[in-house]
């Protein structure tokens, strides 16, 4: 939580802590409206600060999979002029590309996904 929340809170409470039974109408009127003032505050700092993450997550999850993309075309690359043979490399680098490339697609996916939808 923000310290901008957490003063608003602070500041709330204090209010209605305040408030005794001698203040005057007018007086507990005003102070209820300045409760519900700040409580319509920390629930738009909260909303920003939502909204501030969606738009992070978005831009990650938007370079990662970018990145993975250019890393399998890369892959692709290998493997098709490997294949006509205009490049040479033993079985193993190939095994070895093709399967640390399957990993790191797989735990990508598995990440971003677990970042962007949180078990809350």
């Amino acid at each position: 939580m923000s310290e901008q929340i957490k003063r608003l809170i602070e500041t709330g409470k204090e209010i209605l802590t305040t408030s005794t039974s001698e203040d005057s109408p007018k007086t507990q009127e005003e102070k209820l409206a300045e409760a519900k003032y700040l409580d319509s505050q920390i629930e738009k700092e909260k909303l920003r600060s939502y909204r501030q993450n969606t738009d992070e997550r978005k831009k990650y999850a938007e370079l990662i999979f970018n990145m993975s993309a250019w890393w399998l075309a890369f892959v692709a690359f290998v493997l098709v002029f490997s294949g006509l043979q205009k490049m040479i490399f033993p079985e193993a680098v190939l095994l070895a590309l093709i399967g640390t490339t399957t990993l790191n697609v797989l735990g990508l996916f598995y990440i971003v996904t677990k970042y962007l939808f949180p078990n809350k």
